[in-house]
């Protein structure tokens, strides 16, 4: 499919349709979902170059932040093991 359909789609248009979301494992939902995100995205930010610095910034942050979530579980698993370790020789 070329661009965006203004009027009723042929039935050959969905079939290249259905036969391409299934070659990439995708979901007619997540399909509806991904275009609605990018549209939102468009209006908020207009252009596109600005869209993609901002999910750049986003992406970073979310694994900072996972990151840092990481982290705090292996030293609670570190102090678990010293407390286990400790309490074995009392």
């Amino acid at each position: 499919m070329e661009g965006v359909v203004d009027g009723p789609c042929s039935a050959d248009e969905l079939r290249d349709l259905a036969k391409t979301l299934r070659k990439i494992r995708l979901s007619l939902a997540e399909c509806t979902l991904g275009v609605r995100v990018t549209m939102i995205m468009k209006k908020a930010w207009g252009k596109r170059r600005y869209i993609h610095s901002y999910i750049i910034i986003v992406c970073s942050r979310i694994a900072d932040y996972l990151l840092n979530v990481f982290l705090a579980i292996m030293s609670y698993f570190r102090n678990l093991e010293r407390f286990s370790y400790i309490m074995a020789f009392s």
